[in-house]
């Protein structure tokens, strides 16, 4: 892990998980080593070859997190079809389209050279 870390931190402690976290987006048992930087910065190791396989940080979880809330979707973050957004684009939609609707008819002349709603 040390030789695949770039920044200034040493690691601090390494734990052996038989289950990969959630954050890693693996399954499996994975090695974590954790580092004492400011990001608190770990990598999630191979335990078979050693390679570091994925590396996380606390900006990283921050944007997770904001991701999470984008998509709605708080379990995983990889389904972005929740009915909210659904019904949320729909409605956007529907307003859009009566802004147009609006806007056509405020600016159509009429008959007698003055457009709607002109007044005087």
């Amino acid at each position: 892990a040390a030789l695949g870390y770039a920044g200034p931190g040493k690691p601090v402690s390494a734990a052996f998980l038989p289950e990969a976290p959630e954050e890693t987006g693996r399954e499996g048992p994975l090695w974590r080593v954790d580092f004492d930087d400011r990001e608190r910065t770990s990598f999630y190791l191979s335990p078979e070859t050693g390679e570091v396989l994925t590396r996380r940080s606390e900006m990283w979880r921050f944007f997770d997190l904001l991701w999470r809330l984008h998509v709605m979707d708080w379990d995983d973050g990889e389904d972005f079809n929740h009915p909210l957004i659904i019904v949320t684009a729909a409605v956007s939609t529907i307003v859009v389209l009566s802004g147009f609707v609006l806007l056509w008819f405020r600016l159509r002349p009429t008959r007698r050279g003055r457009r709607v709603g002109d007044k005087g």
